[in-house]
């Protein structure tokens, strides 16, 4: 936050959000101040949250009288406070850190999401728990629209697609393929 009106406190915070914001940017990090008076700090903070903005610098008078800086992260909400003679480094580390976490929690979200199935049987009740399922198919036309049909017309109340018998497969077909009639 950087106090009201034309103070030299105000400058010489503004100055040095400037400064650190040169030194960002001479990393090829994209970062802008954000001296607008006319918003609370709460208000900006939220701001930039919306927008996507994974990492919130803030320096107020008393970062300013101590030499350092407050890092937040947008995902989790973790605090820091750094040096801010060693705030670009610290960035950087810090972005690194936030996509990796970020990834991670992508990818354990999608591996948890995805289901395989090898029989007909299996698929209703891993529809019902919304996964992404993985099968073998037979790649026709015919299969396809047939478990189109099949599983837009699942029975809530027995798992068992509407007209199809429980034992859709025989051994050494693709559990999803005309072989399902």
């Amino acid at each position: 936050p950087i106090p009201g009106g034309r103070s030299a406190a105000r400058e010489a915070l503004e100055a040095a959000c400037r400064e650190l914001e040169a030194s960002l940017g001479a990393q090829g990090v994209r970062c802008e101040v954000d001296a607008r008076q006319n918003y609370t700090p709460g208000w900006k903070y939220n701001w930039w949250e919306m927008k996507g903005v994974p990492l919130r610098v803030e320096i107020g008078p008393r970062d300013l009288e101590r030499g350092t800086c407050r890092f937040v992260r947008r995902h989790n909400g973790a605090k820091t406070d750094c040096e801010r003679a060693e705030a670009v480094p610290f960035a950087l580390t810090e972005l690194d850190r936030i996509h990796n976490d970020m990834l991670q929690a992508a990818k354990a979200k999608r591996d948890d999401g995805i289901a395989r199935a090898t029989s007909w049987a299996e698929v209703a009740p891993l529809l019902k728990q919304r996964k992404l399922i993985l099968a073998p198919w037979c790649e026709t036309e015919e299969s396809e629209e047939a478990i189109k049909e099949a599983t837009r017309n699942l029975s809530s109340s027995s798992g068992q697609p509407s007209g199809q018998p429980s034992e859709a497969t025989s051994e050494g077909r693709a559990a999803l393929s005309g072989a399902m009639k």
